[in-house]
């Protein structure tokens, strides 16, 4: 009898612990930055990875979009696409010594154009910068920074464009930016 008694008091002890649990509640908030015109989704917020106001911080690396640009096809930069491209350039800094370049940036960013049902992904373009594409697949040391540069089709150049970082084998969406075109 005692050993029931016993187990019962175990079992209600376990089931109060159990909901006495922390929970973690992961909430969006907005920011505007007036430097770059973007508008920033903070989805998830951890000290070793987030993508915000043009930064993207990762375990292995550090990215840093310096600039943005909508280039009309046939324009220099897009020599090759009969579509407008939303160009980025950037700098990445190798912070773990693993074997990283500037090309990281196009496995861990994608861009998407709002229609009126979905969200279109963008397709990837040829960089914009043929000084870069010479460099950019070159080994960055750790600690030391490269620049690389890519760029995106765009479907509409009056839509904003949403730029997302996941990085590879993360089901998650570390941060949103969003470009307004002017």
């Amino acid at each position: 009898m005692k050993k029931v008694i016993n187990m019962g008091i175990i079992a209600t002890s376990l089931f109060l612990l159990a909901g006495c649990g922390s929970s973690n509640s992961s909430s969006k908030n907005s920011s505007k930055s007036s430097d770059n015109n973007t508008h920033v989704v903070k989805t998830q917020k951890k000290k070793d990875r987030y993508f915000e106001n043009n930064y993207l911080k990762l375990e292995d690396f550090t990215l840093k979009i310096t600039k943005t640009s909508v280039i009309p096809a046939g324009q220099k930069g897009n020599d090759y696409s009969k579509k407008p491209i939303f160009a980025i350039w950037y700098t990445v800094k190798n912070t773990s010594g693993k074997r990283i370049d500037a090309t990281v940036a196009s496995s861990v960013l994608e861009a998407s154009q709002a229609t009126k049902s979905t969200d279109h992904e963008l397709d990837n373009a040829i960089a914009p910068d043929d000084e870069l594409m010479k460099t950019q697949s070159d080994v960055i040391k750790k600690g030391k920074t490269a620049k690389g540069a890519m760029a995106w089709e765009l479907s509409s150049t009056k839509t904003p464009i949403k730029v997302r970082a996941t990085p590879i084998g993360v089901d998650s969406t570390v941060g949103i930016q969003t470009y307004k075109i002017q």
